[in-house]
């Protein structure tokens, strides 16, 4: 079976199910740096909860992302400086709309077709088609994971649309050699009496037309699914007897089709992609000082310089835990006291908020519950509440809320103005509660003193 792919027997390659649609929606219509400022998300907050790189140990120089820039853009400062600028543009919407992971490689490709266009918002349809010159030191950085990024003459699309198929994989198998994977459908398809497998899908996979990406430029290729289904997709017993009947002992065909079988439960396109050996980050030049990082996080400054830089895109949520944890004490309590400080840093106050509310200290409950009472969006800020496991913060929540009815037990008037109005507050505080049974429990009573009732979630 000849493949249109650029893999040898040898080579280690594995089965995926992609959103396609997804992935060309991506490589057409979004912008590479939100997709950069993703991918930072993903490593930021892979480096908060690896067991070899916990936030209270881990270095600021040794986070993934950093290193991983410092490898393609340290020969290049206006490179590196262009590609972080265009990130933290971006970082606010990434932090709405989750992380993204990605390798070594596809992040390589992107970074290059971020560079490639002059345009900092160009998607990397857009990039690759601008074809603009790279710094050769960048070119020759990048080539190291993907030595089609080195090539001047090459046609630079696939490399980068690869990347966004990467982040639109919805499930992955095992990796296998090529040549293993083949035998093991071959001897199965046989065996089950069908005439094939793995058959190339004629449909086109790259959005511009297979026919223009030369066959050794492809590290992807779309299988049909139908083929690989009527194998698989049968009833236990056949599916067990056909395995029974292949002879060979060292090929671990039981393992491969129920991995296979697994994938083709998800919908999607079938995919079978050339994988890369990872290469060590640690051999890496050194990260350049960020000039925004507090020399001493638990300096009474330094929470201000936090918040200024989570509010410029210049740091990621989960890296702000990171050094917040590495602070201590003294850092909790100074970004505590900066989170009250709503008006002047919105998006800081509610990442504080959160790391407040996972240490759960019992001081802590006071300030979050303050910063509910403050927050313009208490549907944010109770999700921040809902997250703080301190004994005392029920009874805290509850007594504030009491706070903003009549002391005499009169009802207490809806308004006209939720800011001003003490019933309408109320009214407000304890719909955003709703989603929180644990919470919402405490504060449901009070709804007997309100004159007219919030209306129902959903």
């Amino acid at each position: 079976m000849t493949l249109p792919f650029s893999a040898a027997d040898v080579d280690e390659v594995e089965l995926a199910i992609c959103d396609l649609g997804l992935a060309r929606a991506l490589w057409e219509g979004v912008s590479t740096a939100r997709l950069l400022a993703r991918i930072r998300l993903a490593r930021d907050e892979a480096d908060l909860v690896d067991v070899d790189q916990r936030a209270s140990g881990m270095d600021f120089a040794d986070a993934s992302w950093d290193i991983m820039l410092a490898r393609l853009l340290s020969s290049s400062p206006a490179s590196f400086d262009r590609v972080k600028r265009a990130v933290a543009r971006h970082a606010r919407a990434a932090f709405d709309e989750g992380p993204l992971t990605a390798s070594d490689p596809a992040l390589a490709a992107l970074i290059h077709v971020l560079l490639a266009s002059d345009d900092a918002d160009a998607s990397p349809a857009e990039g690759a088609a601008g074809a603009g010159a790279t710094e050769d030191s960048v070119s020759l950085a990048c080539a190291r994971f993907d030595e089609r990024l080195g090539r001047r003459s090459a046609d630079r699309r696939a490399a980068p649309f690869e990347a966004c198929v990467e982040l639109a994989v919805k499930a992955r198998g095992t990796g296998w050699p090529l040549a293993a994977l083949r035998h093991a459908f071959a001897a199965l398809a046989e065996a089950s009496g069908t005439e094939r497998a793995l058959v190339a899908a004629e449909r086109a996979l790259y959005p511009w037309g297979d026919d223009e990406v030369p066959i050794a430029e492809r590290r992807l290729c779309l299988f049909e699914r139908a083929d690989l289904e009527r194998t698989l997709l049968r009833p236990e017993r056949e599916r067990d007897a056909a395995i029974a009947r292949v002879t060979d002992a060292d090929l671990p065909l039981a393992k491969i089709v129920a991995e296979t079988t697994a994938l083709l439960a998800k919908p999607g396109a079938l995919l079978l992609v050339l994988t890369r050996e990872p290469r060590s980050l640690r051999e890496a030049p050194p990260v350049p000082p960020s000039s925004w990082l507090p020399a001493d996080i638990g300096a009474p400054t330094a929470a201000v310089s936090l918040a200024s830089a989570l509010e410029l895109g210049q740091v990621t949520a989960p890296r702000a835990r990171s050094i917040v944890l590495r602070g201590g004490h003294e850092a909790l309590d100074g970004i505590g006291k900066e989170m009250l400080n709503v008006a002047a840093h919105p998006f800081a106050s509610s990442v504080f908020a959160e790391i407040l509310a996972q240490i759960s200290r019992e001081r802590d409950a006071v300030r979050l519950v303050t910063y509910f009472a403050i927050a313009p969006d208490p549907a944010a800020a109770a999700h921040a509440l809902d997250q703080c496991t301190a004994p005392e913060l029920p009874s805290l929540l509850k007594a504030w809320l009491e706070t903003m009815l009549p002391a005499d037990g009169a009802l207490a008037a809806q308004g006209k103005d939720p800011q001003t109005s003490g019933g309408a507050r109320v009214a407000s505080c304890i719909e955003a509660l709703a989603p929180y049974p644990r919470l919402h429990a405490v504060v449901r009573p009070l709804l007997h003193r309100l004159s007219e009732l919030p209306p129902k979630s959903g």
